[in-house]
């Protein structure tokens, strides 16, 4: 089992990178000084690119990235597209989700953050529990109830947003 966190919509929603992390071949990496795990293969091209993945610093690893899932199913019924949610909860990284979602909500009548375990065959596993908020109820507060501690299988949530 996997835990996921998708935005799901029924327009596209923008793509948002870390600016904290990037993909690197190995002498990228070497040359800012990483260091070189050793179970890489010896016979690995060392300027393949994308074979190393490196933050600025810990901490920022967990920064938003919201991505389009493309060439699987639609993981949430009823909705065009799912994108995933990447991250790890603050305050400030919640208010700026906030905001993102403030100004997708500008085009869309609804959108849903679904906060689950998927298993091997990438099927939800527990139905989750569905709290509805008005885009003025949508709040740090509101996210850190349901978002922030560790995801225990007994607490997927589906925050539904119009």
């Amino acid at each position: 089992m996997s835990q996921f966190t998708f935005l799901a919509s029924n327009s596209p929603l923008a793509s948002v990178e870390n600016p904290h992390v990037k993909w690197l071949s190995v002498n990228e990496a070497a040359a800012l000084g990483m260091e070189i795990p050793k179970m890489l293969p010896k016979s690995i091209d060392r300027d393949k690119p994308n074979v190393l993945l490196w933050a600025d610093n810990e901490e920022n690893f967990g920064d938003i990235t919201i991505y389009e899932v493309k060439g699987h199913k639609t993981y949430i019924e009823g909705f065009a597209y799912n994108s995933i949610l990447e991250w790890t909860f603050t305050e400030e990284r919640a208010a700026r989700l906030i905001a993102y979602i403030r100004e997708h909500m500008e085009s869309l009548e609804r959108l849903e953050i679904w906060h689950i375990w998927l298993d091997s065959d990438h099927e939800i596993c527990v139905p989750p529990k569905s709290v509805s908020v008005s885009l003025e109820g949508l709040t740090t507060k509101l996210l850190a109830d349901h978002l922030k501690d560790n995801y225990s299988e007994d607490r997927p949530v589906r925050i539904i947003i119009q």
